[in-house]
Formats: structure tokens, sequence, C-alpha cells
């Protein structure tokens, strides 16, 4: 197992978060699903942290949410969380109205190779390994990532990371 390189700099979290939604706005007019963001209000614009950790971890994310949402919408939320250190840690949640999760098969999602139901690996192929991935990032990152989901109602995926803020 190699470890993560993490590169930590200085960047726009607005920006990032374009950056990951603009290709899937261009390759999805198949499917109308308005992708738009919330971001905190008070939360810092320009941050220290991981940015290719955080960007990879968003675009696994949203792809997911859009491969498994055939209507509805996705919400990519961003707000700090308290914690009890004196780090600015910052949540990412990608909601989806997609096919959602059987409770049962959720501990099993971030695991290698993981299908969450073999009958629709045709259609929604390719989960497993992306959010394994996902979750080694978070990992190399000492962040933490997880799920809720409601089966036939659409799940919330999530991650929080720690950032420094930049003073303007």
């Amino acid at each position: 197992k190699g470890e993560l390189k993490q590169v930590i700099n200085e960047f726009q979290l607005n920006e990032v978060i374009e950056n990951v939604i603009k290709p899937f706005s261009a390759n999805q007019p198949a499917k109308d699903l308005p992708i738009t963001t919330e971001i905190a209000p008070r939360l810092c614009q320009s941050i220290r942290g991981n940015q290719d950790g955080i960007s990879k971890v968003l675009s696994k994310l949203v792809d997911n949410a859009i491969k498994f949402t055939e209507q509805g919408e996705i919400i990519i939320r961003v707000q700090t969380v308290e914690r009890p250190d004196d780090k600015v840690w910052i949540r990412f949640e990608i909601v989806d109205t997609g096919i959602g999760i059987a409770p049962a098969k959720k501990t099993q999602l971030f695991d290698v190779f993981s299908q969450v139901d073999g009958s629709s690996t045709r259609s929604y192929d390719g989960m497993g390994m992306g959010l394994a991935v996902a979750k080694m990032y978070i990992d190399s990152m000492e962040g933490k990532i997880g799920v809720e989901s409601i089966e036939n109602k659409g799940s919330t995926f999530w991650f929080e990371v720690a950032v420094e803020e930049v003073p303007k």
C-alpha cells in the first residue's frame, strides 16, 4: 500500500467546487439534474489544505450522485463543524434524490471492490473502487467520510477535513 501524497496549498473553496461541477454540467445533457451549491455564509473562502484530495473526493461523490440519480437534484453543501480541537473542520455533503442504499449494505460501501448490489452492476458499474479510493484520500487527510441514505429516496455522502483559514 502506498501512502497518498499530502500536498498542502492555498486555494479558493468556491473555485474548487466550480471546477468539480463544470465537467459534469457539460457532460450530462441527457439527465436534467440541477447541481446546486450551498456554502455556509461565514465560511472563509481562502483556505489551506489538500486541494487535490478534496477535489478528487468531491468529484467522485458528485459522479456517483449523478450515476445513481435519474431525476430530482444534487446539492453540494459546505459548512464548518465543531470538533474538540483547535483546527477548522469543513464538512462537504453531496445530497442526491437517487436510488438510495439499503442499511445492511452501507457498512461495506467504502471497502475496496465492494458493490452495493451485484444485480445492478451493469447499470451502476464501478462505484465500489471509487469510494474505497475516496476513503483512502480522506484517511490520508485524517478526516472522516460516511453516508446517510434511505432506499428509494436518496443519499447524502459526506466528508470532513481539517483546513486552515487564510485571512484576507
